[in-house]
């Protein structure tokens, strides 16, 4: 059996496996034929699953109408599944897998056995032409996991900050502590202004409805993190980012289902 961790970002998905790391555009759209012959690129997806056929990549954002990443405040659809299976594709030979994926801390005791049930089981899909099939055995854990190991003792708060949504965690002792913990539903890619420093106060903003204090040890990841680092940092000045921040979950979740899975 093949383990790995899959971050199905809205604006990116980040994979992480004992043969690497890779990421690639969350975007789906309706499949035409092009008007030009080009020779596709890694990230140019033709995909075909239970009977529909989708571009994904950067050939949804290049030529599909109605392309682009699914914003929803939701992750149960069929996009994550299509991406996640997308990842899988790309990284092994038709195989068993045990899989680790995440939800939002907001999200996760609500919505983890939904998305584990949808995971779970026999898919086939075909991506440019190459169809292979995957056994998959999938578990939920909460975005922001790869903050445990900077948790060990005391009060550690961790940003977590993504496209879609900003994970704010508190740990004391290792322990994650629920009332001082939330997701706020906005990200770096997901409103009408995307200036960084107003996403910034924001979060600063909410944060502190959660009892935050400006000298709390913070660590920032996610993929919107070195967006707004340095605006977080003028209030938080004890603010830092986790090494390799945009594949931070990612890596999480592997050794997450290392544990797990074997």
């Amino acid at each position: 059996m093949q383990v790995i961790g899959v971050d199905p970002g809205r604006f990116k998905t980040k994979i992480w496996y004992a043969g690497g790391h890779f990421e690639f555009y969350s975007s789906l759209g309706e499949y035409r034929e092009s008007e030009f012959d080009d020779e596709k690129g890694d990230d140019d997806l033709i995909i075909e699953y239970n009977g529909m056929k989708f571009s994904g990549g950067t050939l949804a954002i290049r030529e599909s109408e109605y392309g682009g990443p699914m914003m929803t405040d939701s992750k149960l659809h069929d996009d994550t599944l299509i991406l996640i299976l997308v990842a899988l594709h790309k990284a092994f030979k038709s195989c068993e897998v045990g899989l680790v994926t995440g939800l939002p801390v907001a999200d996760h005791k609500r919505d983890k056995i939904l998305l584990s049930s949808m995971l779970t089981g026999y898919h086939e899909i075909t991506v440019n032409g190459v169809t292979k099939w995957f056994r998959i055995y999938a578990s939920v854990a909460p975005e922001g996991s790869c903050f445990f190991k900077y948790a060990d003792k005391g009060t550690v708060r961790g940003l977590q900050v993504g496209s879609r949504t900003v994970n704010a965690i508190t740990f004391k002792d290792g322990q994650k502590i629920g009332k001082e913990s939330d997701t706020f539903d906005f990200g770096t890619e997901s409103g009408k202004n995307r200036d960084s420093s107003a996403i910034a106060r924001a979060t600063i903003a909410n944060t502190g409805s959660l009892k935050w204090k400006k000298d709390d040890l913070l660590f920032l990841c996610g993929g919107g993190s070195t967006k707004v680092y340095n605006h977080i940092k003028r209030y938080y000045r004890n603010a830092n980012m986790v090494l390799n921040p945009v594949f931070s979950d990612s890596e999480a979740f592997y050794y997450i289902a290392r544990e797990i899975y074997g």
